[in-house]
């Protein structure tokens, strides 16, 4: 019983078949088609790669628990504000007095959101920074410093 399979190339085309038995194969000069060479070829990851990996794991969460404490800080700023600007406008007495309250809350909020979004991604780019660090030695480049 002969099983082969299908070669490939790049663009997709066959180039034959191939017996999938690699003692067949190995006669005839031909490597097995479904061996894992490219694995082989990688290094035993160590204590310190392990290190590295929760190290980062670390970041990642404590990272995503003070980003999610600032947007629940963020959030109940924002009812209370919304609150605030409720009540100066069941107080209004003139349209115009209550469209300049609304303008003041749509600036204010504005103000806010934008700043709560510095915050935020600044704390991001901080932890891809710091879990970068470990790969700086692997790959020889330096990442870029961020303001």
């Amino acid at each position: 019983m002969h099983i082969k399979t299908a070669l490939v190339d790049s663009a997709g085309r066959g180039t034959g078949l191939v017996d999938i038995r690699p003692q067949r194969n190995a006669r005839k000069g031909i490597s097995h088609p479904m061996t894992f060479q490219p694995f082989d070829k990688i290094p035993a990851f160590d204590k310190s790669g392990f290190d590295s990996a929760m190290k980062s794991v670390s970041l990642v969460a404590r990272t995503n628990q003070t980003v999610g404490t600032e947007m629940a800080d963020f959030t109940k700023q924002s009812f209370e504000h919304g609150t605030a600007t409720m009540k100066k406008l069941s107080e209004a007495k003139t349209p115009q007095s209550a469209m300049e309250i609304q303008a003041e809350f749509m600036k204010a909020s504005y103000e806010r959101m934008v700043a709560q979004a510095k915050l935020v991604g600044g704390l991001y780019a901080e932890l891809a920074k710091e879990i970068g660090k470990p790969l700086e030695g692997l790959t020889k480049i330096k990442l870029p410093a961020t303001n």
